[in-house]
């Protein structure tokens, strides 16, 4: 046996002879050859007439060959992991420029109906493209256990009202009615992450328009069940066939598309969404008649008690002007971000350098530094750090394709105040620079 198992493996031995509980452990033992090799070891006692242990019988399984198969799925699967998480941040930096561009695009409100509508559709498909990158990333997360939540008491409706706003436009495309039945009485109120669950929702709803005809309708109702919030999205679509049901929240599952991939997707929004509302300690399940029977998805999540009144109270931050300074080495991010903040009413202007934004912040600093992290020559945690010891007053926002806790923690340890993730989220931007 290795040496660095014998201890381990002898006391785990005696502590099941001493109490007569069956044994069983793995370790290498060294063969013939001189190489090491895996068993599996078992053992289980057996009783004489009175009652006590008198005989043990086992074996001993060579599983080197199962446990090098095991290792190598678990590295393909890491890999794998690792690689949809890259992918996903190498596409946040060509999409938050796009992102940016059609916002300031919808902010100058061409009068042209052609342009109005082309406006749209670019702002449809950069949401629809950055909730794909957002899956994306959660996979990865979820499998390496890295996903984090932010929970406190919210009333239901405060993630189903941001949910159908972000699918109103597709709905309407199709031109499909959505109708919403509000529980009666007071709100419901649940212990979650408002981001997550609306995520989630949104997931839910896109999916309930991709599938359903043009001119279909969608039902969105929520109701107390027992001590559970209950919330039913039904839709009169084309159904989930029998045998694709019982593994529809499965990653990358999907039932037959057309030749087109007119209603495309990654199969893996409902994975995220049914591990989001599990870690929400809720439930989520999808029921469907048959094919063109349409669908249902519901979403139990724990009730609990309206929180006091002076914790959903919230002041709206005044707005006012402040003279932001934005770094990062693609220039057509910052560009189009300095023109969106100026379109509010900011002083804003672009540096593409760690070096260009050390020399102006010397010179003349400015109230706000928005830093790409993962610029070249000085990364933004180091240009964080120094200018931060210069100017400690100053509001350090790191913008980033990470958005992993450690990521977070990492930013805010080099000075940083605010850690946004790209394509920016231009309502948690704009909220920074008005309320601090």
């Amino acid at each position: 046996m290795h040496p660095a198992h014998l201890d381990r493996v002898i006391s785990h031995l005696k502590h099941c002879l001493s109490i007569g509980q069956a044994w069983e452990d793995t370790f290498p033992i060294r063969g013939r050859h001189g190489e090491y090799r895996w068993f599996l070891s078992r053992a289980v006692p057996i009783y004489g007439a009175e009652g006590r242990v008198t005989q043990w019988f086992g074996t001993n399984t060579d599983i080197t060959d199962l446990r090098s198969l095991q290792q190598a799925l678990e590295e393909e699967n890491r890999r794998k992991d690792e690689f949809l998480a890259m992918l996903a941040h190498e596409l946040r930096n060509p999409v938050a420029p796009i992102r940016n561009a059609a916002e300031v695009l919808a902010k100058l409100a061409p009068h042209d109906a052609r342009q109005f509508a082309t406006v749209n559709m670019l702002r449809r498909q950069t949401g629809h493209l950055t909730r794909l990158l957002d899956d994306l990333l959660d996979i990865a997360r979820i499998n390496q256990g890295r996903i984090e939540l932010r929970r406190e008491p919210i009333a239901v409706q405060s993630f189903v009202e941001p949910a159908l706003e972000t699918v109103a436009a597709a709905i309407r495309e199709k031109k499909q009615r959505i109708s919403t039945s509000p529980a009666p009485g007071a709100p419901l109120f649940v212990l979650a992450d408002s981001v997550r669950m609306t995520q989630c929702l949104t997931n839910v709803l896109a999916n309930g328009s991709k599938f359903t005809p043009e001119g279909g309708d969608i039902r969105v109702t929520m109701r107390q069940d027992d001590d559970h919030v209950l919330l039913e999205i039904s839709d009169t679509g084309i159904g989930i066939a029998p045998e694709l049901l019982p593994r529809v929240f499965d990653m990358f599952v999907q039932g037959e598309r057309s030749l087109e991939r007119a209603e495309g997707g990654l199969g893996i929004g409902l994975s995220v969404c049914k591990q989001v509302v599990e870690m929400h300690s809720g439930t989520i399940t999808v029921a469907s008649g048959s094919e063109n029977r349409g669908t249902t998805v519901a979403i139990r999540l724990p009730l609990i008690s309206p929180p006091a009144l002076s914790t959903m109270e919230k002041a709206t931050p005044a707005s006012r002007s402040r003279r932001v300074l934005i770094v990062d080495d693609n220039h057509d991010a910052a560009d189009s971000l300095v023109t969106l903040l100026q379109l509010q009413g900011h002083q804003a202007e672009a540096l593409y350098s760690s070096a260009a934004a050390l020399d102006r912040t010397r010179e003349s600093p400015s109230e706000v530094l928005i830093l790409d992290i993962g610029l070249p020559h000085m990364d933004g945690y180091e240009l964080a750090r120094l200018i931060k010891g210069m100017h400690p007053s100053l509001l350090l926002i790191a913008l980033s394709g990470y958005g992993r806790a450690e990521d977070k923690q990492r930013a805010l340890a080099a000075g940083f105040d605010l850690h946004l993730i790209k394509p920016v989220d231009l309502d948690a931007l704009y909220n920074a620079l008005t309320s601090s």
